[in-house]
């Protein structure tokens, strides 16, 4: 089920890495799109998706996760189907913004439905694969990029849309949803098919909260103390994990590798940036699980915020007439380290955090909320860049991220909640109670099958 679920970043990770590859086939083909239009090009996906995601959460309360699921893969389906024979600009806008709404519906539906499906135990590894599939997915629109029209790279994704469609038709109904609801016997089924015949399902039953959170929520209850805090900290790493640049180097990673120069074909090195990514995420679902989220997110913040400033020193160098070609390698190494520090934090953590520290209550509601402002400076710094370029050079663009990054490493440290090894109850009381609740206390109910896990 978890794998039915994150299978959705497949699909957002073409969106995301499709511009690198077909921004330079797009400046000669028939559209004749310039730098301008070619911002507005790989903006259009973090603008649906902000438009989209607070629908998201007022769509999955309503109509249940698995459902919500099914019903984003028609504007995705359709948005391919549009940039595979777009004519004109307008049209090729069109559907990238179709395919941007179904990028934003899937990272507020796909970590909620995984945190509710999986036990307190495996819930960090699950969630973070999420992240893998969607580098994974940015791998793949590289090296098809490399060989293929664009209109054939959006054909391709357009089909690895379909077939997430027909994965989630598959899936199970969250028990979290069902027990909201009130259907108790269709929760318990469920429940019993997740987690096996011996499982204790009836504490995991009483654990959910059953007539308590009825999921609905106004706006004007997020202002309540136990509300406020979850809402904040969540805005916080989704805010952060688009201001340290990260779809700056998706969207434009052969841009960047052209602009540096070197021996290197640019969409080779952007191919290497997409390894990168896959490998350093892979670690970052391992280390998830041993690690807390808290230093993990400190980390990543400063390991992304340290490469960024040795690549505007690059920028520099070269901007001021001097030889770089003793160091035509640093380019790509910084951006390896770059993809390093995100893949080990803010990539597999962040969309997770959110599943496991905003309350049943007003999770629908808030998760909404923080996609939007997610996918809300995404939008901003993917307009931005190349205006960012031209008016304060590159290296003044990379800087300026740099020192956002090295900014939030501090803010992360001192006011994160670590949720690591918890039951998603033990962190609702925590904010209810003001009091911490150790990782050994869920890690010992899990052992015992209070929550529903299974055990060993």
């Amino acid at each position: 089920m978890t794998f039915s679920a994150t299978f959705g970043g497949f699909p957002v990770g073409l969106a995301l890495g499709y511009t690198s590859s077909a921004l330079p086939q797009l400046r000669d083909s028939p559209l004749h799109v310039t730098d301008q239009q070619g911002s507005l090009v790989g903006s259009m996906v973090p603008l649906g998706a902000l438009l989209a995601a607070p629908l998201a959460g007022s769509a999955m309360q309503a109509l249940g996760r698995r459902s919500a699921l099914v019903l984003l893969s028609l504007p995705a389906v359709l948005g391919w189907l549009l940039v595979t024979y777009a004519g004109s600009l307008t049209v090729l806008l069109l559907g990238r913004l179709l395919t941007g709404a179904a990028v934003g519906w899937t990272t507020v539906v796909a970590p909620t439905y995984v945190a509710e499906v999986t036990t307190a135990r495996l819930r960090g590894p699950s969630g973070a694969v999420f992240e893998l599939q969607l580098n994974m997915g940015v791998l793949l629109s590289y090296v098809v990029g490399k060989y293929a029209d664009w209109r054939l790279l959006a054909a391709l994704s357009g089909a690895v849309s379909a077939l997430w469609l027909l994965l989630v038709t598959l899936s199970c109904r969250s028990p979290l949803w069902l027990a909201q609801r009130g259907r108790l016997a269709e929760a318990r089924a469920t429940l019993r098919w997740l987690r096996g015949e011996l499982a204790d399902v009836e504490s995991e039953l009483a654990a959910l909260g059953t007539g308590r959170a009825t999921g609905k929520a106004a706006l004007s209850e997020l202002r309540r103390q136990e509300y406020r805090l979850p809402l904040a900290l969540t805005l916080l790493v989704v805010i952060m994990q688009q201001g340290c640049g990260i779809n700056i180097i998706t969207f434009y990673a052969a841009d960047i590798f052209e602009e540096a120069g070197g021996a290197m074909d640019s969409s080779t090195a952007a191919i290497y940036s997409g390894l990168t990514k896959v490998f350093t995420t892979a670690l970052g679902v391992a280390a998830v699980h041993s690690r807390g989220r808290k230093p993990l997110l400190a980390a990543s913040s400063v390991i992304t915020g340290a490469s960024l400033v040795v690549l505007g020193v690059f920028f520099r160098l070269k901007d001021t007439g001097q030889d770089v070609s003793a160091i035509e390698w640093l380019p790509l190494a910084s951006v390896v380290v770059f993809l390093l520090g995100f893949g080990i934090g803010f990539g597999p953590i962040t969309y997770l955090y959110m599943g496991e520290i905003l309350p049943p209550d007003v999770k629908n509601l808030a998760s909404g909320i923080a996609i939007f402002f997610n996918w809300g400076t995404s939008f901003l710094t993917t307009l931005t860049f190349e205006p960012l370029e031209d008016a304060i050079s590159p290296a003044g663009t990379f800087w300026m991220y740099a020192c956002l990054c090295l900014i939030g490493a501090v803010i992360l440290q001192l006011t994160l909640v670590e949720t690591r090894g918890k039951t998603l109850e033990q962190i609702q009381q925590h904010f209810d109670s003001g009091k911490d609740v150790k990782p050994s206390d869920a890690s010992s109910q899990d052992s015992r099958g209070s929550d529903g896990a299974l055990k060993g």
